[in-house]
């Protein structure tokens, strides 16, 4: 026999999908709850039973989603171009003033031995 608009909107109305389940339990113990206590949680709550996998799965999709907020801060700010160190890159103005000036005051021959010795 098929279902009748009541039947069903009896049904829809005492079931809860399982992100459902997940999100009720993060709004009520916070986005930094495990997932142990976000089961133990659902099982009491709505008498259902929803794996630690599952609700980790949830939780890791919604963060994604931005709908909870992460543990992490912002990341490390992006180098400068050309900036800091690492052996190639470019080579700025203010490195040939420093270059120019050392020449002018040791001599082209002593920069040329201290490069030899530095490098």
């Amino acid at each position: 026999m098929a279902k009748t608009k009541a039947d069903g909107e009896a049904a829809g109305a005492a079931e809860h999908t399982q992100a459902d389940m997940v999100r009720a339990a993060l709004s009520d113990l916070g986005p930094r709850a495990k997932p142990q206590a976000i089961h133990d949680f659902i099982k009491e709550k709505f008498g259902r039973e929803v794996t630690k996998g599952i609700i980790s799965n949830y939780k890791s999709t919604m963060k994604k989603k931005g709908l909870i907020p992460g543990r992490r801060g912002p990341g490390r700010p992006p180098r400068e171009a050309g900036g800091g160190g690492g052996g190639g890159g470019t080579v700025r103005i203010d490195d040939l003033e420093a270059v120019r000036g050392l020449v002018a005051r040791i001599g082209a021959d002593q920069v040329v031995r201290l490069v030899k010795v530095l490098g």
